[in-house]
């Protein structure tokens, strides 16, 4: 018995991995009858196929356990397979995400300018109902009153008692103190015309005669905010009629 090794023996079997499997080799038994139909190279015997060996590529991903989200649409009667991977899912929730913080950054901005001009609002109003109450007062009526009552020159002026002539002089600084308020947004101008602007009007005309005299004693412009108040209130005064607060 002669022992060789493989090298010189040669190769015993060859197998040739097709789609196909064909088994050649010396030590192989004569081909049988091969299948009716078949090409002479098939056996006739049944293979077994291993699983995944002949399923299509995106069914065989899906078995064996890759993330893959298949996705079929119909076009012109031609089924067309898309394949969506988990990372495309991931940048879309990425996005929403931050849409969703945008949406929320511009509700509280938007909340937050709301709630600034109401403050800036009730502010307003509430300044104005303090003013308000100093106008009311038992010494403005009377210096109002007082400065309504009749007309005045330099000769009577003169003869008015010192307070008298003290309170007409507040009346007078408190309307100049409203229209400054005014003039410069620490209040709203319908509200103060409404209420305000016929009265302050009237006086006014009334007290040209007390401003003339401030004017030209102190050398100063004499209650310019009043005046300002006052042609606000001439600008209205066909549209408000009358609307004395004093009368």
């Amino acid at each position: 018995m002669w022992l060789v090794n493989w090298q010189e023996a040669g190769p015993l079997v060859t197998v040739v991995v097709r789609w196909d499997p064909v088994i050649r080799g010396p030590d192989v038994a004569p081909a049988v009858t091969s299948q009716r139909g078949g090409d002479g190279r098939k056996l006739n015997r049944r293979v077994r196929p291993a699983h995944d060996d002949h399923l299509p590529r995106w069914q065989g991903l899906k078995a064996r356990g890759s993330h893959v989200e298949v996705q079929s649409y119909r076009a012109d009667s031609a089924w067309i397979m898309m394949i969506t991977d988990g990372s495309h899912l991931n940048e879309w929730r990425s996005l929403m995400v931050d849409v969703v913080s945008i949406i929320l950054s511009s509700i509280a901005v938007g909340f937050s300018i709301f709630v600034f001009v109401n403050g800036l609002r009730r502010y307003k109003r509430d300044l104005f109902l303090r003013i308000h109450e100093i106008m009311i007062g038992e010494d403005q009526y009377r210096g109002r009153q007082l400065l309504l009552s009749r007309p005045y020159d330099e000769t009577n002026i003169e003869e008015l008692s010192f307070s008298e002539r003290t309170n007409i002089s507040r009346v007078l600084a408190t309307y100049d103190t409203l229209g400054f308020y005014l003039q410069h947004g620490y209040l709203m101008k319908e509200n103060v015309l409404d209420m305000w602007g016929d009265p302050a009007y009237r006086a006014w005309d009334a007290a040209q005669p007390f401003v003339a005299r401030r004017r030209r004693v102190s050398g100063l412009p004499a209650y310019p905010h009043f005046g300002y108040l006052a042609g606000l209130a001439a600008s209205r005064r066909p549209q408000a009629g009358t609307n004395s607060r004093d009368a």
